[in-house]
């Protein structure tokens, strides 16, 4: 499991670096590119701490649950904010795909939190 949740926390980084790459051609696209590249490279950040905060929790979670907890949560949060912002902005499919990685992710940490 240690090596499944690695690779769903990698996954993760690889999202964030994905919208890093794609946000300037989002600020260079239409009349109104402004919301749409600072949509991109904010999702990229916040994709980035839940990258992060798993790397962290597999690492450090055994003696640091509260670092489970907070992990569990923001990732949580993120795919929900996430998977919001895919409904309003009409493209419902690669944002639930975002959040049920970002979901099963949580799913682990709270697994882990159950199990230690």
């Amino acid at each position: 499991m240690k090596r499944l949740d690695q690779i769903l926390a990698m996954l993760i980084l690889l999202l964030a670096v994905r919208a890093v790459l794609i946000a300037p051609r989002e600020f260079t696209l239409g009349a109104r590119p402004w919301p749409g590249g600072f949509w991109m490279l904010s999702s990229s950040l916040l994709l980035a701490v839940c990258g992060a905060l798993s790397l962290l929790r597999i690492q450090y979670g055994a003696t640091a649950p509260g670092l489970r907890a907070v992990a569990a949560l923001t990732a949580i949060a993120v795919g929900a904010l996430l998977l919001s912002a895919g409904i309003i902005a009409d493209e419902t499919g690669p944002s639930a795909v975002v959040a049920g990685l970002l979901l099963a992710t949580a799913s682990m940490a709270l697994r882990a939190t159950r199990t230690a």
